[in-house]
């Protein structure tokens, strides 16, 4: 498709752009955001707490977990905080999860309205983060943004194996049992702790917001040149003008779009 230019979040997201139109999208990954905080894994002996963010579109993903995280031998209370917008979608999965399989406080669970601040506050009082998932066609095209805004607030994650969370496997736990992960992360918390302090800095290093605002300007001024470029030097089947019909498209032969995966 002559003129096109996208720009996908995710070599998935692109990929599938690919297959379904022939056009070769361009991937800019998502930057990171927020303040960088030390890392750290050190659950109490007496309670783990597990922090779930993302958009209500999310939520069976979360629900499908939550039977084998509190059927998991973890010696010790599970707290669990969901930061989403509007977090009222939660309210009854939760409500009645915790009433069926809450007894003696075993489980809990609390809701948060997203904002950047909150972001900030329940990552410093969470323990791990949990980035449950499936291997839906719409979920496989994800970008890592939630897993890097883990690692830049300093804690560990445990993440479904998608294709940009398995990019990242090195620095987190990429597993498609959240209970398996939590495991692992209490048996190995030295590794734990390293794999976060090796992820916040390759994050820093390499997703910065500047290096992505100069991708986009890049990107931008390539499509705009190319613009230009066909204005300057029409190609025939435009030269001579012809009378629209109700079937033909108004837009312009350059178009630009930008292919969003966040989750």
């Amino acid at each position: 498709m002559p003129g096109v230019h996208v720009v996908a979040a995710s070599q998935a997201l692109a990929e599938l752009v690919r297959r379904r139109t022939g056009i070769m999208a361009e991937v800019i990954g998502d930057p990171y955001e927020g303040r960088p905080a030390p890392p750290r894994f050190a659950p109490d002996q007496d309670r783990l707490r597990l922090l779930w963010y993302g958009a209500p579109g999310n939520a069976e993903t979360l629900e499908r977990v939550l039977p084998e995280i509190a059927a998991a031998p973890l010696g010790r209370r599970v707290a669990l905080q969901v930061v989403s917008y509007p977090p009222s979608t939660f309210t009854p999965m939760l409500s009645a999860f915790v009433e069926t399989r809450g007894a003696r406080g075993r489980f809990t669970a609390r809701l948060s309205t997203w904002s950047l601040g909150t972001m900030e506050t329940a990552l410093d009082a969470c323990d791990l983060v949990i980035i449950p998932s499936d291997d839906s066609d719409v979920r496989r095209v994800k970008s890592a943004n939630r897993l890097v805004r883990a690692l830049v607030g300093g804690r560990f994650v445990i993440a479904h194996p998608l294709p940009e969370y398995l990019a990242m496997a090195e620095y987190a736990r990429i597993d498609s049992s959240v209970a398996a992960g939590l495991g692992w992360a209490l048996a190995h918390p030295d590794w734990a702790t390293e794999r976060i302090r090796m992820g916040q800095a390759h994050v820093l290093d390499h997703l910065t917001p500047e290096a992505a605002g100069l991708a986009w300007a890049d990107a931008l001024s390539r499509f705009v040149a190319a613009r230009q470029a066909s204005r300057r030097n029409p190609s025939p089947c435009r030269s001579q003008p012809s009378k629209p019909s109700p079937s033909t498209s108004s837009a312009p032969s350059s178009t630009g779009a930008a292919a969003s995966s966040r989750s």
